[in-house]
């Protein structure tokens, strides 16, 4: 994996994620640049400073264009905005005050940015328990000409929020005719940090939620549903199909069979980046709290109930996931419809954590596997 800071990995890989974020609008190297010159990779302020000037750059450009009445140039400002935002926050502390004040600009950003695209994501409020989850509502570019279009249902991972899933993946899916459910389950994103809404291990809790609010309309073809669903989400997608049966398909990008496990061998090895989120999505103050939420974090003993098919996915360069967990998955799915498993090599890339260094060719292969299954027609023909 290429390395801006060869000594830190967690800090190259989100500006990996930038640099992926080049092709969707979500961000221009030069600037990505200019933001990690002014970074010192031993001093997390300087992280978070560098990212939210270069996104306040971006912010204060997408104002005086919309001023001049120049609105596709603020709808890119805004977008590229979104990702330096993103990248400010994300290794903050869950109760730093700087968090939530720079998250409030990001939502903001994204907002006005798409606001202006083709096919528009709209924010939905989906019922949960007695509060509701936030999600996007994304149409497919090109419907089904019958008036009820296949769909996914998104959810990410542990860091995840619905607003980069929009510009990672979801783009693609809408642009090959499907209408996207893009959703922040527990833990993540605005359902998170806005409803205070806690991660949970029985995460099919979640993704029935998605479905019945799916039910509520009358343009989608509810025996073409996926959930697709990365990092983390390699246990949540597996762990919902298991019990939501409504489903069609089930993919992951990555794959996590026991996070139990994965966080005890974490803890061991020292501090670790991600810790600020384990404590803060489980509502927790302490990793030895956290660590005993991930024990139940665990999908043996319920793959055998999947009946749907399944693509798994996995990157040969993903130091944060296993591949012995990704086969253990698709060796007990026993009574899937189906179990297709995809490991990207270095070779010819989509090899990283979630298919970071190569997200066209990893969406690709997905939502045109997907596509292959629900049997659908590319518009024009």
């Amino acid at each position: 994996m290429f390395r801006y800071f060869p000594d830190h990995y967690a800090l190259s890989f989100k500006v990996l994620r930038a640099i992926g974020g080049i092709c969707t609008g979500q961000a221009e190297f030069g600037e990505i640049q200019q933001a990690c010159e002014r970074i010192d990779p031993d001093d997390p302020d300087s992280w978070t400073d560098a990212w939210e000037a270069m996104g306040d750059r971006l912010y204060g450009m997408a104002k005086a264009a919309e001023a001049g009445r120049h609105f596709v140039t603020a709808s890119g400002e805004y977008c590229r905005a979104t990702e330096y935002y993103h990248n400010a926050q994300f290794f903050l502390d869950g109760d730093d005050p700087r968090r939530s004040g720079i998250y409030g600009k990001y939502r903001e950003c994204f907002l006005k940015g798409t606001e202006r695209h083709d096919s528009r994501p709209v924010e939905v409020h989906i019922p949960y328990e007695d509060t509701f989850l936030y999600a996007y509502f994304l149409p497919a570019k090109d419907p089904d000409p019958s008036g009820r279009t296949p769909a996914m249902v998104w959810f990410g991972g542990l860091d995840s929020t619905a607003e980069e899933a929009y510009f990672a993946v979801c783009m693609d899916y809408s642009r090959r005719g499907f209408h996207c459910l893009i959703v922040d389950g527990p833990g993540q994103g605005a359902s998170l940090r806005l409803n205070g809404v806690r991660s949970r291990h029985d995460y099919e809790t979640a993704g029935t939620a998605a479905f019945d609010y799916l039910e509520t309309r009358d343009d989608v073809d509810l025996s073409r549903v996926a959930v697709v669903a990365w990092s983390l989400g390699g246990y949540y997608a597996p762990r919902i199909v298991s019990f939501e049966h409504r489903y069609a398909a089930c993919i992951t990008y990555g794959a996590e069979y026991d996070y139990g496990r994965t966080w005890e061998k974490r803890i061991a090895a020292g501090t670790h980046a991600l810790s600020p989120y384990a404590k803060w999505i489980n509502g927790v103050d302490s990793m030895e709290e956290a660590l005993e939420k991930f024990r139940r974090f665990t999908l043996e003993g319920v793959l055998q109930n999947v009946t749907c098919d399944v693509l798994i996915t996995f990157g040969e360069d993903d130091p944060q996931q296993t591949l012995e967990g990704a086969e253990r998955i698709c060796k007990e799915m026993v009574n899937a419809r189906s179990v297709s498993f995809k490991l990207f090599t270095k070779e010819e890339g989509a090899c990283c954590h979630v298919c970071a260094d190569n997200l066209t060719l990893g969406n690709s292969y997905t939502a045109d596997w997907l596509m292959d299954l629900f049997g659908m027609t590319p518009a024009g023909e």
